[in-house]
């Protein structure tokens, strides 16, 4: 009784090797067929095992004897690609997918769209983070929110779809805290990055200290550009987590006149016509420095002109600034590359051990504390 002929998984040899004009006599036939057979394995291998075409098949594609084609299979065999079972049946083996590398934790950053569009510091933290944690086999994913209000249930949603082990909140808004504390009722530990323990939705994980930057930058307002005015401008609808009364409460403690301002879109023109002698004026978080600088682009131009500007958020995407304009200061977080000498950057390296400590079941370490730094030298770039 003969044998059910054998149909490969694969297409016709014909249609995979279409440029196939004969085997060469230069060259032993069984190499060349052995070549040409595991570049069509290469190209069609799947993960799961495929029907490999006969040795009668073969040997009337090549045009060889099947004994040639026999040996063909087997050198193939011996090398892995293929396993002949009872009967004429010879199959291509699945590719195995192995994992290379054993992941410890996969670790979510939030991202809040607007800071990572014009903040310096979330812009460059998940590219530096990532390249530090995966040493320590902890996978980063960036989880985007988009808006100011979203303590919604789809964020929650959206949160649960992310398998993370761990959550980082880089200066989360008080209304995240019910996303935390729902976050921490399923398991999954928040490491929250904040300014004080008393702007912080929950206490921070990681503190960011302000007050010798802001004490620097004041003083060289003051002795070097004669300043004694500062204007804090507070934005419309949002205050920046505790970042204002500090500011303030320092500038007057070291003697300032200074006056808070509610940001309107008149503002800047406003100031442009009252302010003619020489004052400070502090942009201190994303929502102040958007506000401020789009609403009245020429009289934001006039102020930089005449008067000294900090950008509070660390950004280098300054809309509007001329380049190279030196009175726009700034103050931010140094990351993982230090833009002045001697100046140690904090941040991630202690995200990066805080994220170590835990998957090693550490979670008794107190607050870390890092330290913002004062630069007015920075080179900075339109945004439009």
């Amino acid at each position: 009784m003969s044998r059910y002929p054998t149909k490969a998984s694969l297409p016709p040899l014909e249609e995979v090797l279409p440029e196939f004009t004969g085997l060469s006599a230069d060259t032993a036939k069984l190499r060349q067929m052995v070549e040409l057979l595991g570049n069509v394995i290469r190209a069609h291998r799947a993960t799961r095992n495929l029907t490999f075409y006969s040795t009668r098949e073969i040997a009337r594609f090549f045009e060889t004897s099947q004994n040639t084609a026999s040996l063909v299979v087997k050198q193939l065999e011996g090398d892995g690609w293929l396993r002949r079972v009872r009967g004429s049946q010879t199959l291509m083996l699945g590719a195995k997918i192995v994992t290379r590398s054993k992941i410890r934790a996969v670790v979510g950053l939030m991202q809040w769209s607007f800071a990572q569009r014009f903040s310096e510091t979330h812009s460059q933290l998940a590219l530096r983070l990532a390249e530090h944690l995966w040493p320590h086999q902890i996978a980063l994913e960036i989880i985007p929110h988009y808006d100011i209000g979203d303590n919604r249930p789809d964020m929650d949603d959206m949160l649960k779809r992310h398998a993370i082990d761990f959550a980082i909140w880089p200066f989360p808004f008080g209304h995240h805290r019910d996303n935390l504390l729902r976050l921490q009722d399923r398991g999954t530990r928040n490491l929250v990055i904040g300014m004080d323990a008393e702007s912080s939705p929950v206490p921070p994980t990681i503190i960011v200290e302000t007050l010798p930057a802001y004490r620097e930058l004041l003083l060289d307002w003051r002795k070097t550009h004669g300043i004694n005015r500062v204007l804090v401008i507070n934005p419309r609808e949002f205050t920046p987590r505790g970042r204002i009364e500090t500011f303030c409460a320092l500038a007057k403690k070291m003697g300032f006149d200074c006056e808070l301002l509610a940001n309107t879109y008149t503002l800047p023109g406003e100031l442009v016509a009252r302010e003619t002698g020489r004052v400070g004026i502090a942009l201190l978080d994303e929502h102040s420095t958007a506000e401020f600088t789009f609403y009245d682009p020429p009289a934001f131009n006039q102020l930089v002109k005449r008067h000294r500007i900090l950008m509070g958020n660390g950004s280098i995407l300054v809309p509007f600034v001329p380049h190279g304009e030196s009175r726009v200061d700034r103050i931010f977080v140094p990351i993982a590359q230090d833009p002045l000498p001697g100046v140690r950057a904090q941040l991630i390296p202690a995200i990066t051990e805080t994220m170590v400590d835990w998957c090693n079941g550490n979670f008794a370490a107190a607050p870390k504390r890092v330290q913002c730094v004062y630069w007015d030298n920075g080179k900075l770039w339109r945004y439009l």
